[in-house]
């Protein structure tokens, strides 16, 4: 399923850069944010999908290699300490604004403040349960109090 998601964000990403190579690397947030939709909400289930963790982190990497690859570590990272992916996942996104405003100006800002709160829409129950220590953690395989 992982490669699955990586394999059609990369193809969306790598087709709307032939087709509209005046976007320059905004290419990849403008199709990324397209795909992440389109799995978040599929028609043909009744617009019930996915999270859309793989495809943005996919999208946010082909952005910015380097530093969004960098966001995408950090959330690593937090559910390394934590154990929440549903932290992991709105902490890539939201560390991912700066250098979508760096290299994308405010477009790029936009785009991603719109990945941000579409994250932070699909996980937010997640992130209330682990507020309240009652969220799943990963790596530990059983719920946990904080």
């Amino acid at each position: 399923v992982l490669c699955g998601d990586l394999l059609k964000t990369g193809a969306a990403c790598w087709i709307c850069a032939a087709l509209f190579p005046g976007l320059g690397r905004l290419v990849y947030l403008w199709a990324g944010l397209g795909v992440t939709l389109g799995h978040n909400f599929p028609v043909w289930s009744r617009f019930r999908g996915g999270k859309g963790v793989a495809t943005t982190c996919a999208f946010l990497v082909l952005f910015s290699p380097l530093w969004c690859g960098l966001c995408v570590i950090a959330g690593g990272v937090v559910v390394l300490l934590t154990g929440y992916l549903p932290v992991a996942a709105v902490v890539i996104t939201a560390a991912a604004l700066l250098p979508a405003w760096q290299f994308g100006g405010t477009e790029g800002f936009l785009l991603a403040l719109c990945a941000a709160l579409l994250m932070l829409s699909r996980h937010y129950r997640g992130i209330v349960r682990a507020a309240k220590g009652e969220e799943r953690r990963a790596l530990r395989g059983k719920k946990e109090k904080v």
